[in-house]
């Protein structure tokens, strides 16, 4: 059984895909899709975590008419919900419960290290069931 005691760090994606905040739509919307994933992170110049786009915010985005104009804070979610490093699955798990959000970043000195969505609870269920 999947011991929710243990670090989030079990269990977080740690290969992110970052985009730089203010790059332009038609620079980033293409990074999602080979890799299968369903959030980039926008980081600033300094590498700290500034906003969070997901693949729901790019397809509205892509029926603008101004298509060629949009950037990062145009669809980034800026109010976001974060957790350190040090947090827990318990605490994690939570957090995307009370929120109903999809992803957590999960954070070091504000900087994105990995990112935790429903996906990984499923799939360390389902690994937990098998092994």
């Amino acid at each position: 059984m999947l011991d929710i005691k243990k670090s989030i760090q079990t269990i977080m994606s740690e290969d992110l895909i970052t985009v730089l905040e203010g790059a332009q739509l038609k620079h980033f919307e293409y990074k999602l899709t080979p890799r299968k994933i369903h959030h980039l992170i926008v980081e600033n110049l300094q590498g700290e975590l500034v906003g969070i786009i997901s693949t729901e915010d790019i397809a509205k985005a892509t029926s603008w008419i101004v298509e060629d104009k949009i950037t990062t804070q145009h669809i980034m979610s800026k109010d976001l919900i974060t957790l350190p490093h040090t947090a827990s699955i318990k605490d994690v798990l939570l957090k995307l419960l009370e929120n109903k959000h999809r992803a957590i970043p999960i954070i070091k000195n504000k900087k994105a290290v990995g990112i935790v969505t429903a996906y990984d609870f499923l799939y360390s269920f389902y690994l937990d069931k098998i092994a």
